[in-house]
């Protein structure tokens, strides 16, 4: 969307560069200043709907790195339950020995 303003704010530029000259009769005038009207609308409607765009993208990355991290959570402690299940830590004459469990 950047190019797009970018290009209407230069059709704007070089419409009101145009509505300065001398020789434009007042009619022209009139048309241009109408599309100068309607330029601003468009660039101020797409420079809104791009702040939009950016807001809601920054809340998807938000919800996006949470979820990553919940899913990340979520499969340690699987992992560690299935650890677990198999095998068992048992402390004999003062020693921690792994026993897998069958």
């Amino acid at each position: 969307m950047p190019p797009i303003i970018q290009t209407m704010q230069l059709f704007h530029r070089v419409l009101e560069k145009q509505n300065t000259n001398v020789h434009v009769d007042e009619h022209e005038r009139q048309d241009n200043n109408q599309i100068l009207v309607e330029t601003l609308i468009i660039i101020n409607t797409l420079s809104d709907r791009l702040q939009l765009a950016n807001d809601h993208h920054q809340k998807l990355e938000t919800l996006m790195t949470k979820h990553s991290e919940l899913l990340i959570q979520g499969m340690s402690y699987l992992d560690q339950q299935r650890n677990e299940q198999f095998f068992s830590v048992r402390k004999a004459s003062g020693e921690y020995t792994v026993v897998k469990v069958v």
